[in-house]
């Protein structure tokens, strides 16, 4: 294939690079970027999955050590401080964003994979984290809403 269309956060590398790709291949690794925001509430890299990025370099290099800890002290993670994340999240997320499109997983090799099969949370826990979320986006308006208040007075 040789169109490129699409958000260039959720880019794979041979998009942004202008090679040749496979779609089935850099949509895996557009799953990999939403599955990491939706478990992280932060992006996996500074600016997009180029070679010369300061988080997704360390992926290029397939070093997970490094790329987990230069996640860490990216600024996305510090504004947000999001929850500890697996070790199999860790391992999927490393393989689906993977820089040579040849070495992501297939759809049948993440459905397989521990990740989603070992790590699934009960009905009762995702409606409790739901909820947390919910009283924290609540008491986040108030509390601006408190400021606004007082900052008028």
């Amino acid at each position: 294939m040789f169109s490129r269309v699409g958000t260039k956060n959720y880019m794979a590398p041979e998009l942004l690079e202008k090679r040749p790709y496979r779609g089935t291949c850099v949509d895996i690794f557009a799953a990999g970027v939403v599955l990491f925001v939706m478990n992280t509430g932060t992006w996996p890299f500074e600016k997009d999955a180029s070679t010369n990025d300061s988080i997704y370099r360390y992926i290029v290099e397939k070093n997970p050590t490094a790329f987990w800890e230069a996640w860490k002290k990216g600024e996305e993670y510090q504004k947000r401080e999001p929850k500890e994340v697996s070790p199999e999240f860790k391992d999927l997320v490393f393989k689906m964003l993977a820089y040579n499109f040849n070495e992501r997983p297939t759809i049948e090799e993440i459905k397989e994979h521990l990740f989603f099969n070992n790590n699934l949370p009960t009905q009762e826990e995702l409606k409790a984290e739901v909820m947390q979320i919910k009283m924290e986006s609540v008491n986040k308006r108030i509390q601006l809403e408190i400021k606004s208040n007082i900052s008028e007075e």
